[in-house]
């Protein structure tokens, strides 16, 4: 069964409609054309851990608790997936900082997205 479904873009806040197929595999949100341009120039620019590492980030985080994502994967918690631990433990600290920048800046967003929706 196909089926549209209209949804905001993440990032910008855009009206998306979706064309979905049964066949297809859909993960995370769906972005405008615009942000998805952005979004694939700036994965191009990190590793393969970067992305990994960056992608729990960002499915992890909600408005608060970004410190706490970070201590997990530092820490190792158990909650953590092992490829995003096996992707952490591969990362230089200056790789890393580039994934927490990336992060910061997609959580600052997010926030001032939602604090315009007030």
């Amino acid at each position: 069964m196909i089926k549209n479904e209209k949804q905001d873009c993440p990032r910008c806040g855009k009206a998306v409609i979706t064309l979905y197929r049964p066949f297809m595999d859909h993960k995370g949100p769906n972005l405008c054309s615009v942000c998805n341009r952005k979004r694939v120039k700036e994965e191009n620019e990190l590793t393969e851990e970067q992305k990994i590492v960056l992608w729990y980030f960002q499915n992890q985080m909600v408005l608060t608790n970004f410190i706490s994502v970070a201590l997990e994967v530092e820490e190792q918690y158990e909650s953590v997936p092992k490829d995003v631990l096996d992707a952490y433990e591969r990362l230089s600290n200056l790789e890393f900082l580039h994934v927490i920048n990336k992060a910061t800046n997609y959580l600052f967003k997010a926030s001032e997205r939602f604090c315009n929706s007030l």
